[in-house]
């Protein structure tokens, strides 16, 4: 947990990530479209990977898949969420470093703090594990994103993929709940 706080400041201090932007809430309902919107289209991928209608409509053959596709949209819609949820402490992930920027920056404002643990607790009754289990699925699949699309043929990611699927909708729910909490949504 030490290793966040440093990171997190590092990360400032490069300009990944950008405190007390006055501007961070008017992206909120942004962020969070765009990550429902992305796990959307992780849903319509995965369908179009396993679909003979669909790939016969599509004129593709029964062998495509892009389940590695899939694992990007899911992540990104965990990405975008991450960051709907930090405009709401002020906080903008720029460009610089952007996937370590809002991991760490999550950590330290929701993991560390015990805040999202605090809000999941009210909402469902759970805390730390289910905060945790989050950031945990957020770390996870940015790795996995990294490996899908740049170390594995898309097809050999079927079953990694119906997992990113269901740590997107797990995290978008959990986010989405707290946003709604809060009034942001």
């Amino acid at each position: 947990m030490k290793e966040i706080g440093e990171r997190y400041a590092l990360l400032v201090k490069k300009g990944g990530i950008r405190e007390n932007d006055r501007k961070a809430h008017e992206r909120i309902h942004l962020m969070f479209g765009k990550a429902q919107n992305n796990l959307k289209l992780a849903k319509a991928v995965f369908e179009m990977s396993i679909s003979a209608k669909i790939k016969d409509v599509l004129k593709l053959k029964e062998s495509d898949s892009f389940f590695d596709w899939s694992i990007q949209a899911a992540y990104y819609a965990m990405f975008h969420a991450a960051n709907a949820l930090l405009a709401t402490k002020r906080v903008k992930i720029t460009s610089i470093d952007s996937h370590a920027s809002a991991l760490y920056a999550f950590g330290k404002h929701f993991i560390l703090s015990g805040e999202l643990a605090e809000e999941l607790f009210v909402i469902y009754g759970q805390a730390e594990e289910k905060a945790m289990a989050l950031f945990s699925s957020l770390a996870e699949e940015k790795e996995k994103r990294g490996f899908s699309a740049y170390q594995r043929l898309s097809r050999m990611n079927m079953e990694p993929a119906e997992e990113s699927i269901e740590h997107a909708s797990e995290f978008l729910r959990a986010i989405g709940d707290v946003l709604a909490k809060g009034n942001y949504i």
